[in-house]
């Protein structure tokens, strides 16, 4: 029961919701956030795909009128830290007819808004855990990094970009967004190969003390990006229910070509943690620095691995198993 699992399967998932209850008083609520399997993409936590759909939407209504007005800058807080979102144009876009800017600034709002979705979705599993939790005394290091996080995260900001291009072809792009975002979602996990709530458990079950050991997880994913732009998702091998399965490539975020063009350049996230958490996330106290770049996140999360590697052994970050990807989700 501590672990909060709960299996789930495609007729649990209902409907999406974007906005929180209680902005819609008297509304059916959202449908399932528990675990699925899929034999393509492993785990997927329901919470964090549904956040990472939710989160490209509101990225991206920030993005686009920023990337159309030349840039601009997004300041939020979340989970007890400030991320700063800046949006600078990219000086190639003024050699572009009207027609064309309009196409590689549309693109590229998605694009931007996935990997700003991404980044604080990593960021939440890095402050986790350092000790940040939702709950006072509630610690939630155990569920930081764990095999099915950073897959869900992605398979999230790709539901929501699949769901922004489809509302981009309506007169009002903020049109039935949760109609379109549930037909998606589902639509997804058909895809990826959903099984049945009973399969979710055998899957489970059957990778207890490789995984998972006590209701811990003693294997983490530890690589939310990839060096090819595919991140791999973690299988479980041999379940009769994904005889020969083999896993599918899941594009990571990137700015480096869209339309031909390289705009990373044009996006920066920075996050300003608590003192505490960022003098633990840093490893000693940093008088002169208050924030972050996402682009820290790597050399953080390779401190984070060595951590875990203490704590579980030097296996920590492999599934057991390398498996090759057949094709890629587009």
């Amino acid at each position: 029961m501590l672990t909060l699992y709960t299996a789930s399967q495609v007729s649990d998932l209902g409907s999406h919701r974007y906005a929180g209850w209680w902005d819609r008083p008297f509304q059916a609520s959202e449908g399932a956030r528990g675990i699925m399997y899929t034999c393509r993409a492993g785990f997927l936590d329901l919470a964090h795909v549904r956040e990472g759909i939710d989160w490209t939407r509101c990225a991206w209504k920030h993005v686009q009128p920023a990337l159309t007005a030349g840039g601009g800058v997004w300041i939020f807080e979340h989970e007890g830290s400030r991320f700063e979102l800046v949006i600078s144009s990219p000086p190639c876009l003024a050699d572009l007819d009207i027609a064309q800017r309009e196409r590689v600034i549309e693109e590229a709002s998605l694009q931007i808004a996935q990997r700003a979705a991404y980044d604080l979705m990593t960021w939440h599993e890095v402050a986790t855990w350092y000790g940040w939790s939702m709950l006072p005394f509630v610690s939630e290091t155990g569920s930081s990094f764990t095999c099915e996080d950073s897959t869900s995260n992605l398979i999230g900001v790709i539901v929501g970009a699949r769901v922004l291009r489809e509302n981009a072809r309506n007169i009002n792009r903020n049109r039935d967004f949760d109609r379109v975002a549930t037909v998606a979602l589902a639509s997804m996990m058909e895809e990826l190969g959903a099984v049945p709530d009973p399969m979710v458990d055998e899957a489970a079950q059957s990778v207890q003390g490789l995984w998972w050991r006590d209701g811990e997880a003693i294997r983490r994913d530890l690589e939310p990006e990839a060096e090819d732009g595919f991140k791999v998702p973690w299988l479980v091998p041999d379940l009769d229910c994904c005889a020969d399965a083999s896993p599918i490539g899941i594009p990571v975020p990137s700015l480096r070509d869209v339309q031909g063009m390289d705009l990373s350049d044009s996006y920066t996230l920075r996050i300003t943690p608590p003192r505490w958490l960022l003098d633990r996330v840093q490893g000693r106290p940093i008088s002169t620095r208050t924030s972050l770049p996402t682009t820290a996140l790597p050399e953080v999360i390779a401190s984070i691995r060595e951590q875990m590697a203490a704590r579980w052994g030097d296996d920590v970050g492999n599934p057991g198993r390398a498996l090759r990807t057949t094709s890629a989700l587009r």
